[in-house]
């Protein structure tokens, strides 16, 4: 017997959220999770050996808007490009990451004593999880006495570290488990049984 599915929902199959019309935030930002799987099992030898199987993937991207981002507007920049004993390799990185805010807002940032015009920069972020789920079993009956089961479970999580602000210095961080068990039971009576796991 076994079963597959699919969860799927994203963007283009969600309404528009009301406040986001009121705020004029993007209407529709990017969400996409696909989630699939399946299951099977059985018998191997018929009322002696059996198996089952059941894995999932489920795979999510999500635009997200990140909290207020401030960058240098041009003129900012030209005033940083002009400044002596400043790492021309940093401030090209920066630039080329960060961006240059179309217009100020008011706030600067003091650097060697001058002040540097900041604006806001717009950027959208994609973050992504992916997450693979396996269970798998075999059960065998050696005698009626004994039954020998092996399990063996996993976990594969592959998700970015958000910690920074601009998605560019995003890194991977995966996370992975495993278990594997062998159980051995045996009825030495109706009210004595062992359980042997390894």
């Amino acid at each position: 017997h076994g079963r597959v599915y699919e969860y799927l929902q994203n963007r283009n199959l969600v309404a528009v959220d009301q406040q986001s019309i009121v705020s004029e935030t993007p209407l529709n930002p990017g969400y996409d999770d696909n989630r699939f799987g399946g299951q099977v099992g059985g018998p191997i030898i018929r009322n002696k050996a059996f198996f089952f199987a059941n894995v999932e993937y489920d795979k999510l991207r999500e635009d997200v808007v990140p909290g207020l981002l401030l960058g240098p507007t041009a003129s900012g920049w030209a005033a940083l490009d002009g400044m002596p004993n400043l790492s021309q390799n940093n401030l090209n990185v920066l630039k080329k990451y960060l961006g240059t805010a179309t217009s100020p807002t008011g706030d600067v940032s003091t650097v060697n004593g001058v002040d540097i015009p900041l604006g806001s920069v717009a950027q959208t972020l994609t973050r992504h999880n992916n997450i693979l789920t396996a269970v798998g079993s075999l059960d065998y009956n050696l005698r009626d006495t004994d039954v020998l089961r092996g399990r063996f479970v996993t976990n594969r999580w592959d998700y970015q570290d958000y910690a920074a602000q601009l998605p560019q210095f995003w890194i991977a961080a995966p996370q992975n488990y495993y278990l594997a068990t062998v159980t051995e039971y045996h009825n030495f009576s109706p009210s004595v049984i062992n359980e042997l796991r390894l």
